[in-house]
């Protein structure tokens, strides 16, 4: 052996020192002590020597106990750990990825979504093949659900098989829970799914295949992967151990391929060996070569189970432990950090550098546990040395680190975007000859959504009923939790304003939604009108980026903007999807969304109306699909205060008091409720209500108001003013099918109003006249070099005044060609409404003209047509029109279109007025029912074949219901004085007002006064009342004992999750749905009160109405984090108490699954909630019972 070799050699064993140093022997293992000394006590030499062995020639990442939870968790997580990955390891690619155990954290199929995302985002982002890829279960990969369902109960004295020890559960002394085999290998099912998802084959179901290996032949590597939970679960939480036949089973694959014997191998699986049942097999894979053992399990941060040796006749295996990755604030300890390892091999040296972070959401930092020789500062790595020996190296010095540039948003880019987003598009209301821009901060009212569906099943407990509390949720709040939204709104439903005030706040309130250091990328489609790229998307997407600064002078550059990108901090904000061809949007989306892979962690919204969601945009974004819900009556007063307080002094009364004329002007025309219910036509009104002290009456009235207010107070010549705009409206709508048009075709079009003579000094009259209408009429505006209305809204609406004005000889003529153009649905209801105005006999005709017509099955023209009669006010409204639409939409609800399509139908129905008998009741046989808790005699009875109405609830509101003490339980008069009630919750809301939709928002107490008023109304010993449980179950079930109303499952039969409506619908649109009997809707739209108690199954008279859960619910819906799991354990602690009195639901509704919506499925939750998807029906006691 020469010099060097020796002094390699010598290198060698002070690396094997440091391993070895200061270990004890425990329970037969070898476990590490990590008061060792480092290799810092070597000579310079040797440590240049070392160093080019430590070289990385390939990096592997340990994770372990992640417990995904949410799609949040895959973001930040990912985030958080690229970060520290690149920055501070200089880590740009990884060779495999090592995962042992504990994915998810109850092992539900959401949280293995969220850890999918992480998974592909890794991968994306490092280099990171699938086949790279080892992953094995923990405990939480098992499903406690699907473990319960894999015990069958058995009278001991019955079961004939032998009851094998560890397979069965003693219930008592007579009773057994016993293991069925094939449903028990079934808890890891969701598990597998996402195996497969991930790595192209599902997990293997049986114990001997649930050992594998995965082959890196680069790397001369071969990885095992063991389940040690394979024996686990809700019974035996503590057998974790190895199954030997699936060690066997690897084993003698291995020793069949010649190829694999060379190959360093490694091992994994999730438990620490000190808490496997068995340690054996550790002798098999000693004497196989494997050299290393990944496991995890380590939730306390014990150094000593990190690292640790085991010594088989001669032969060491190191242990490799990696702590718990990811935890939700209500599971992470307090004073254990979260902990990572980076494993990098070079040579014949594997070195593990240790990461960790002391915060929930803290950055990660090396973990310096191993100590040195005294007077040395610990380390955060160790080494150890793999099998033979190290290879002569050449000292090679460290490259320099790369400078990173600071993430500056820059100030240009700044100035352009506060400027673009501080005002209201609605900027100009003249007082008193004085302009007065409209401060968007200021009046802001956030817009809220049912968040995107997670994915999960409700249970049957709190997650359910306090999900339907707290369903609605402000969108900036969902922008900043969601790695992508798809947002869609309706006409002057807000969402513009929503992104502008979404960028504007992140650039001048830097931390805006927990986006600090966040660059927003502000982009509306319709300044891209004339782009064209057929490149690449990732190309592509730079091109637009590019060609959007430039044209908008944003000022900024694509380098900023990746530069930014590359620390997963850009948010995109795109807006106007409607507002671009089909081409172009799909051409963006995808070019956008390519981009967006290329650099994981950024975030993308896109927002438009219904028809601009179509292709690409929903293929790619569909799965976070939200709608903005109309603004409710809190919403609506908090803006009318908002505004009055800007517009005058805020230290003047006058606002205030103007603020609150209008709200009570509000209330007392219910009607008006219809014109406000979205942010643009609420500020209309406003604006409206501030000139003249009164509101309007119909949607085409209010715009014409307004825009007459707004010509006749500042144009000497508003009739020509009118004419421009509205000839300039349709050009640009119909000719140009767009929203900008430049200056020159604008004056050609002012030309054919205003006809100058001379032509010199008529040029300069019509570009003098320009210049005084486009910024005094208040409904334009300049962008980009191309001058627009201030909202899509007012061109239809412009549009629409021209063509009533343009054929006055046929009406109908005008719009026959627009009927199926999606562009012009809003043109058409205006259209039909501003017709109705002077022309009522005309607006009414065109509407029985289309319903008249038979379109084969095709009802798009008839919803359409009578949702324009809803256009028209009431008083101007011809009566067989109006009963024409009612019998077309009838026919709607009661055909074969599809549910979205019978649901609108069904509403349209219910605005105009709904003349079926909804107050109808069906007669159930009495006789012997089998249910679904026993067998029961029940006498005749009959049951409302409908939910009870809104419209149905409002005589008993008109009547005084809600003063009349009389009618009131002793423990409702309590509920009613504690929550001040006068009305259902959501009685002004119209999303859940219509009505011939079920009343919700109503407690038990207000639904039995209901019951007793009803019976008020008659003097003929009738007594009407709250069905209990097994006469609501009889009802639905009948005698041949059916699972739903109308049998077995099936799509399309009634307004459950499955059917995507995602609100009430109109009673009885499921007609395939009803009961053999005849009633409709058992199943979904509501769940519905009984007067049974849910633990004694009493029928009762009355439920203790007491505080608590209430105020703790309402608490749940502000908070987050550890307080809201709290709140949950507490409030299901409650519900759980057999004294503690509660109604049965039963039933399901429209935001839950099909299996709630079972006849046996039963729900609970305190008699005082008041939630959007809980109503009643009524029962009859038939004479003499």
């Amino acid at each position: 052996m020469n010099d060097k070799d020796k002094k390699i050699k010598n290198v060698s064993n002070s690396q094997a020192a440091v391993i070895g140093n200061g270990a004890k022997i425990e329970g037969g293992v070898h476990f590490h002590n990590h008061n060792y000394s480092s290799s810092e006590t070597l000579s310079t030499e040797e440590k240049k020597i070392i160093h080019k062995a430590n070289q990385p020639k390939a990096d592997i990442l340990h994770l372990s106990d992640l417990h995904f939870s949410t799609a949040g968790d895959a973001e930040k997580w990912y985030s958080q750990l690229a970060d520290d990955l690149t920055l501070e390891l200089k880590c740009s690619s990884l060779d495999a990825l090592i995962i042992s155990g504990d994915i998810a954290n109850m092992s539900e199929p959401g949280e293995y979504d969220a850890a999918k995302e992480f998974i592909d985002r890794l991968c994306k982002g490092f280099d990171l093949a699938p086949e790279r890829l080892v992953i094995v279960p923990g405990n939480h990969d098992l499903n406690w659900t699907l473990a319960r369902k894999g015990y069958s109960l058995f009278d001991r004295d019955e079961y004939e098989d032998n009851l094998v020890d560890g397979k069965f559960i003693e219930v008592s002394d007579e009773v057994v829970r016993v293991r069925d085999e094939k449903k028990y290998k079934q808890r890891f099912q969701h598990f597998s799914r996402f195996y497969e998802a991930v790595k192209g084959q599902p997990y293997p179901e049986g114990y001997a295949y649930q050992g594998d290996f995965t082959h890196i032949p680069d790397l001369n590597l071969l990885i095992a992967g063991f389940n040690s939970s394979w024996e686990l679960d809700h019974h035996f939480k503590t057998r974790a151990s190895i199954c030997p036949d699936a060690v066997s089973q690897v084993l003698d694959r291995l020793r069949n391929c010649e190829e694999f014997k060379t190959c360093l191998k490694f091992a994994v699986w999730h438990h620490p060996l000190a808490e496997l049942a068995e340690q054996e097999f550790m002798q098999r894979l000693a004497l196989c070569g494997f050299s290393v053992c990944f496991h995890g399990h380590i939730h306390k941060a014990e150094t000593g189970l990190y690292m640790y040796d085991q010594n088989i006749d001669g032969r060491k295996i190191s242990l490799v432990g990696a702590g718990t990755f990811g935890a939700l604030t209500k599971d992470w300890t307090p004073g254990y950090p979260l902990q990572y390892n980076l494993v990098r091999i070079s040579g014949k040296t594997l070195t593990v550098e240790t990461r960790c972070r002391r915060e929930i959401n803290g950055a990660w930092k090396p973990d310096a546990i191993w100590t040195q020789v005294p007077g040395k500062d610990p380390l955060p790595r160790y080494f150890i040395n793999l099998p033979g020996e190290i290879e002569s190296p050449d000292c090679v010095m460290p490259e320099p680190e790369k400078r990173i540039l600071p993430l500056e948003i820059p100030e240009l880019y700044q100035k352009w975007l506060i400027d673009r987003c501080r005002y209201m598009d609605i900027d100009k209301l003249r007082e008193r000859g004085r302009v007065i821009q409209v401060n968007l901060p200021e009046i802001f009212i956030p817009l809220y959504a049912n968040p995107p569906d997670d994915g999960k099943k409700k249970s049957t407990e709190m997650e359910g009923m306090l999900g339907e509390r707290h369903r609605t949720a402000d969108i900036e709040d969902l922008i900043a939790e969601n790695d992508y939204l798809l947002v869609e709104g309706d006409a002057g439903s807000g969402k513009t304003t929503m992104v502008k005030h979404f960028a504007y706040m992140m650039v001048e309130n830097g931390g805006w939604k927990g986006l600090e250091g966040w660059l927003p990328v502000l982009i509306f489609l319709k300044d891209l009108k004339d782009f064209e790229c057929k490149e690449p998307p990732v190309c592509a997407a730079e091109k637009i980026l590019t060609h959007y600064a430039q044209k908008t002078g944003s000022g900024l550059d694509i380098e900023t903007i990746k530069r930014f990108c590359r620390q997963g901090r850009v948010l995109f904000l795109i807006d106007g999807l409607d507002e671009a061809d089909r081409s172009l949007r799909d051409m963006v989306v995808n070019s956008l969304a390519g981009f967006r892979r290329e650099f994981q962690g950024c975030k993308i919204v896109l927002s438009g109306r219904p028809h601009g969601l179509e292709g690409n945009v929903i293929e790619i974004f569909g799965k976070k699909h939200v709608k903005i819900l109309l603004l409710t009556m809190k919403q609506v007063e908090d803006f009318i205060i908002r505004w009055f307080e800007y517009i005058f002094d805020r230290e003047s009364r006058i606002g205030k008091k103007t603020a609150q004329s209008m709200i009570s002007e509000i209330t007392d025309h219910p009607g008006v409720e219809k014109l406000i219910d979205n942010p643009l036509m609420l500020t209309a009104v406003c604006i409206l209500y501030h000139d003249e002290r009164e509101l309007p009456s119909q949607r085409a009235e209010l715009y014409k108001k307004f825009v007459d207010n707004l010509l006749y107070r500042r144009f000497d010549d508003p009739e020509k003013v009118h004419r421009f705009l509205t000839s300039l409206a349709f050009h640009m709508h119909h000719d140009l099918k767009k929203r900008g048009i430049d200056r020159s075709p604008a004056l050609d079009i002012l030309e054919q109003i205003y006809k100058f003579e001379q032509e010199d000094e008529g040029q300069y009259l019509l570009e003098e006249t320009f210049d005084r209408i486009e910024p005094d009429c208040g409904l334009l505006k300049l962008e980009s070099g191309q001058y627009m209305f201030m909202h899509l809204t007012f061109q239809e609406f412009l549009t629409a005044v021209y063509l009533v004005e343009k054929e006055r000889k046929n009406y109908s003529k005008a719009i026959r060609d627009f009927w199926d153009d999606k562009r012009y649905k809003e043109v058409i209801e205006l259209y039909i409404s501003y017709l109705s105005i002077n022309n009522s006999g005309v607006a009414n005709e065109i509407v029985r003209e289309i319903l008249d017509r038979d379109y084969n099955g095709s009802y798009n023209r008839w919803r359409l047509a009578c949702r324009a009669l809803l256009d028209i006010h009431e008083d101007r409204r011809d009566a067989s029109v109006v009963s024409l639409s009612k019998n077309c939409l009838e026919k709607i609800i009661y055909s074969d279109a599809p549910p979205k399509d019978r649901a609108e139908a069904g509403e349209t129905l219910g605005w105009l007025g709904d003349h079926r008998d909804l107050k109808e009741f069906i007669k159930i046989k009495g006789g012997k029912y089998e249910l679904s808790q026993g067998t029961f005699e029940i006498e005749a009875f009959e049951i409302g074949k409908y939910p009870v109405t809104n419209g149905w609830f409002a005589e008993f509101v008109d009547a005084g219901g809600y003063k009349d003490m009389n009618l009131w339980t002793e423990q409702g008069i309590k509920w009613l004085e504690y929550s001040k009630a006068k009305c259902p919750r959501y009685w002004h809301n119209r999303q859940w007002n219509c009505p011939n939709k079920p009343v919700v928002g109503v407690s038990w107490y207000e639904a039995y006064a209901f019951a007793r008023w009803f019976t008020k109304q008659f003097d003929d010993g009738r007594e009407y009342g709250l069905p209990d449980k097994n006469q609501w179950e009889a009802a639905g079930t009948g005698f041949d004992k059916r699972e739903y109303p109308w049998g077995e499952w099936k799509e399309d039969c009634c307004n459950s999750k499955e059917a995507g409506i995602e609100k009430t619908s109109a009673v009885g649109i499921f007609r395939k749905g009803d009961s053999i009997e005849g009633v409709c809707d058992f199943s979904g739209n509501v769940w519905e009160f009984t007067c049974t108690d849910y633990h004694s199954e009493q029928e009762m008279d009355d439920f203790e109405f007491k505080e608590d859960i209430l105020e703790l619910s309402y608490e749940w819906e502000k908070v987050t984090g550890k307080r809201k799991s709290e709140i949950q354990d507490q409030i299901i602690s409650m519900l759980n108490d057999k004294k503690r009195m509660m109604p049965v639901y039963r039933g399901g509704s429209w935001d839950f699954e099909a299996d709630l919506c079972r006849m046996a499925s039963r729900f609970r939750f305190v008699p005082g909630n008041r939630d959007p998807g809980l109503g009643f029906r009524l029962v009859l006691s038939l004479p003499g019972q």
